[in-house]
């Protein structure tokens, strides 16, 4: 079969997969998976089936433990939360300090990039400056 007959999905749950099936199958989607033969009671996550065409055909799988699917033509972005911290802390006669600083940004990304553009992070420079400038602080506050 060619690459124009196929169409990929991305299947989650137990296991996160991708699979290759002809667009003439049929896909069903089952929020309840099956028991077994030995008689085992089934669970409450999905039954993905995938038919070879239409109505009563043959079925070329069934995939239990499945939470979502979805066809990876579909234009589908996910919103992460970034965030990024620091802590500056100094200890010396005069006593500890300690600055924590925080932020988050939030980001709308497409799953299929292989990275996400973090925010860069604060150079060990910028630190070293915001250190010295708290260590001036503090001898300030105890003069």
């Amino acid at each position: 079969m060619s690459e124009e007959e196929l169409r990929e999905l991305t299947v989650f749950g137990e296991k996160t997969f991708k699979i290759k099936v002809s667009k003439d199958s049929k896909i069903t989607f089952s929020p309840w998976s099956p028991g077994d033969k030995y008689g085992n009671s089934g669970k409450n996550t999905g039954t993905l089936r995938i038919y070879e065409k239409g109505e009563k055909s043959t079925v070329l799988a069934m995939f239990s433990g499945v939470t979502s699917f979805r066809d990876t033509e579909l234009d589908y972005m996910e919103q992460v939360t970034i965030e990024q911290g620091a802590t500056v802390w100094h200890s010396d006669q005069n006593g500890y300090s300690r600055e924590d600083k925080s932020s988050s940004e939030r980001q709308w990304v497409d799953p299929k990039d292989e990275h996400i553009a973090l925010p860069e992070p604060e150079s060990i420079e910028s630190l070293g400056q915001r250190l010295d400038l708290l260590k001036q602080i503090k001898q300030m506050e105890s003069a």
